[in-house]
């Protein structure tokens, strides 16, 4: 039974798409457009995609199953003209099928910046000085002076369950002036203890 079910999941292959972004504002001072924070979220989709996939790449010896290159993943998506923006409107089965994998690891992200990265992080260096304590005490989240707010999720889809086997949630707050590299790596670096088809240490 065992070498069975070695065999099994010795033969899965999983990959992992753009990250499903999305940046919300409540104070917008340069004027941003909806359409510019589409292309900013977009274009964080793939950061987000591959800093937290070579993470489990670089990782591959500690696993039990294969994982396909980013770069193999993102061509197949292209050949089969499926764009970022598509990508929700495909099942997870499909996606699974045309890329050529027994599983998906999907990734979401939500960001809500109440003010300005840059603002934001100003702020905090002075209430953690002292000298805004008071003045900005309703806006404090945590120990962060901000409200800046960062929201992750995985989930991973197994073709061969037909159905999500496992999902994560990791909020970060007061850190929304992180670059993405940032963000995926403290994601990962709390998901991958917890990620599964992780071999047993001897």
């Amino acid at each position: 039974m065992r070498s069975l079910l070695f065999f099994l999941f010795a033969a899965v292959g999983y990959c992992g798409l753009p990250f499903q972004v999305t940046i919300t504002k409540d104070i917008n001072f340069k004027k941003i457009t909806k359409a510019q924070l589409d292309e900013i979220a977009k274009q964080e989709a793939f950061k987000y995609q591959t800093v937290s996939f070579n993470y489990i790449l670089n990782r591959q010896k500690d696993y039990y199953v294969s994982f396909q290159p980013i770069e193999e993943t993102n061509a197949l998506l292209k050949k089969n003209k499926i764009s970022y923006e598509k990508l929700n409107e495909i099942s997870s089965e499909y996606l699974s099928k045309i890329l050529k994998v027994d599983g998906i690891l999907i990734g979401k992200m939500y960001r809500k910046e109440v003010m300005p990265p840059l603002m934001a992080k100003g702020i905090d260096i002075l209430q953690k000085s002292g000298s805004l304590r008071e003045r900005v005490s309703t806006v404090t989240v945590g120990d962060n002076t901000t409200a800046n707010t960062v929201n992750m999720g995985l989930t991973l889809y197994s073709k061969i369950n037909s159905k999500i086997i496992w999902t994560y949630q990791y909020d970060i707050k007061g850190d929304a002036y992180n670059s993405p590299e940032n963000i995926a790596n403290q994601l990962m670096l709390n998901a991958a203890k917890k990620f599964p088809f992780r071999k047993k240490k001897r």
